[in-house]
């Protein structure tokens, strides 16, 4: 039986609206003030289709928010969880982009001010009679190292020295448990330690105790007459 007219032209009117409806979900009109939820992603770009960039000196888009309550910001941004919150495709430094961690860590995890971290370490030195400079502490001083000939137990001795040019108020040495309060108050140039494959922590305090510097140093000689050395220091 055939179906009149109209009834058909009905039919095809509501599958048209019920088209257009489908595509309007994925290209509706973006609303002020309002949620939008939408299945497709959008994208703003100066680039036409022909490859030929607009020229625009400006951002391409600009949220501004001059409220002063607690919660008002110009962009929020939400990600599931695990998920960067943000995506960018270049390295260049972004002004005024102010980070409360990096790597996990906040700022207590980091030097602060002037504060330098230096690490040196030597695993191959061999026989020197006098003092070769293992690592600089610019304005603060130096640790110098020497490997001399074998002792009685057929190994050779490792040497450490430090010299500092910046007068402290205390210097504090820590041997395992031991601690012990040098009370000295001049520039500090002589010998720390004489070291055999033991640590040794230094820890100063000065001028007016506005330094403050912790230094670990490692020595250890070896049977084949070679030295192994290492050490650092965190200066603030």
């Amino acid at each position: 039986m055939k179906r009149p007219f109209t009834t058909a032209l009905v039919a095809a009117v509501v599958l048209a609206v019920v088209a257009a409806g489908a595509a309007v979900a994925t290209t509706q009109t973006f609303m002020l003030g309002t949620s939008n939820r939408v299945d497709a992603a959008t994208k703003v770009t100066n680039l036409r289709s022909n490859g030929v960039v607009n020229p625009i000196d400006a951002p391409l888009l600009t949220l501004e928010n001059q409220s002063t309550t607690a919660n008002a910001t110009p962009l929020s941004l939400v990600a599931a969880a695990n998920h960067p919150a943000l995506k960018v495709n270049t390295g260049a430094r972004i002004p005024n982009l102010n980070a409360d961690r990096l790597d996990g860590l906040d700022s207590s995890g980091f030097l602060q001010g002037t504060g330098h971290y230096y690490r040196a370490a030597d695993p191959t030195q061999g026989l020197i009679s006098s003092p070769a400079l293992l690592m600089q502490m610019p304005g603060v001083g130096s640790v110098s190292v020497e490997c001399t000939d074998s002792n009685t137990n057929g190994s050779a001795v490792a040497v450490l020295r430090t010299s500092f040019s910046a007068t402290f108020d205390g210097v504090y040495l820590a041997t395992g448990d031991s601690l012990l309060h040098t009370g000295l108050a001049h520039t500090l140039t002589s010998s720390f330690a004489t070291l055999e494959g033991t640590a040794q922590t230094v820890t100063l305090t000065g001028p007016s105790g506005g330094s403050f510097v912790s230094l670990h140093m490692v020595a250890a000689g070896r049977s084949d007459d070679t030295c192994f050395f290492a050490a650092e220091a965190t200066v603030s």
